[in-house]
């Protein structure tokens, strides 16, 4: 029987590679679209998932091994008195001590590493996806993407509450914990902490610009949605019992994530990590955070040196193909001021 000369691959891109070529010998083109459809897909389920990291403070690098992002403050307003001479007066203050008009910007610069890559590796084996009713690529896809953007959301977050932790480097103030007064808050507990939790971001000189947040951990999150005052608009709530949501209370937008941070990370394991994510958060229920002044400010700084990729190789001893989704970051802490732990 003669072969065929003239076989159609799903995967491979028109007008590229040999039709007729032997499958495994002509695998880097004949499977060209199934990489990218997989790539999509991965992209796609890894940006849907993600969330604080949003609101994060990111710079990309095209090469090296860390970043470094600047902080500044210190600058002071005083009344000017007619007819003196402002750099006259500065040059007062150098020899008499007395105040002058010239402030002095404070500016520090924070370090963040680079980790080593985080992967997320699956092998699918050929028989198995051919033997399979359903489609074993999307839940593949879904999974590597959800994965990679899960570990960098709980990294995030449990930098931003050890920032709160953190203490007073200049030019930034310290972090602050705000109590809930219990391991298991009530919905008045949980709205006093909020309140409080935004009078410190005024204490800490925090824009009240909406772009107030905080995160609370999925059981005090809808322990406060069935709070009925915050959710009734005839008392200036913002909400939905339908939809079981909570817009904001006291001028803070209100989140929720399966990836705030309950356990003692203490002894967790830090290997391929150039940076600390790790503590004690068997106490914390949330963390406020502050992300304005055009994406310039917020608790922690992120570092991309190579973003999510995904690369593909197929092995015939194994009959099956090798799936690696994988990024190059780091984070740090930047500005503590703008982080509040809840905490019991």
């Amino acid at each position: 029987m003669a072969s065929i000369s003239k076989v159609s691959f799903t995967g491979q891109a028109a007008g590229s590679g040999t039709w007729g070529s032997p499958y495994a010998a002509a695998l880097g083109t004949q499977s060209a679209n199934w990489l990218v459809v997989w790539a999509g897909e991965v992209i796609t389920s890894y940006h849907t998932t993600l969330m604080y990291a949003n609101f994060v403070r990111t710079k990309f690098i095209d090469h090296g091994k860390s970043a470094q992002f600047d902080v500044a403050g210190g600058v002071s307003a005083r009344y000017h008195n007619p007819g003196t001479d402002i750099w006259e007066d500065d040059a007062a203050f150098n020899a008499t001590g007395t105040p002058k008009l010239l402030s002095t910007l404070q500016v520090n610069k924070r370090t963040v590493n680079i980790d080593q890559p985080l992967v997320a590796p699956t092998a699918v084996d050929d028989f198995d996806e051919a033997s399979s009713h359903w489609e074993t690529r999307v839940v593949h896809t879904s999974e590597q993407g959800e994965a990679m953007a899960n570990q960098l959301e709980q990294e995030l977050m449990q930098l931003s509450i050890l920032a709160s932790r953190a203490s007073a480097t200049a030019p930034q103030a310290a972090g602050v914990q705000v109590s809930l007064g219990s391991a298991t808050p009530t919905a008045a507990q949980l709205k006093t902490g909020i309140a409080t939790l935004a009078e410190k971001f005024d204490d800490a000189k925090v824009p009240d610009d909406g772009s107030r947040y905080v995160v609370l951990k999925v059981a005090d999150y809808w322990v406060l949605a069935q709070d009925t005052d915050i959710v009734n608009s005839d008392f200036g709530g913002r909400g939905s019992l339908a939809e079981g949501s909570v817009k904001q209370y006291m001028g803070v937008n209100i989140l929720k994530s399966t990836n705030v941070p309950t356990t003692d990370l203490s002894s967790a394991n830090t290997a391929g990590t150039a940076n600390s994510y790790v503590g004690n958060f068997s106490t914390t229920h949330g963390f406020g955070f502050y992300s304005g002044a055009g994406g310039s400010r917020s608790p922690v700084g992120l570092v991309v040196l190579k973003g999510l990729s995904v690369e593909r190789e197929h092995s015939v001893g194994r009959q099956a193909t090798l799936m690696v989704t994988k990024i190059y970051k780091g984070a740090g802490i930047l500005e503590p001021e703008t982080a509040i732990e809840l905490t019991d």
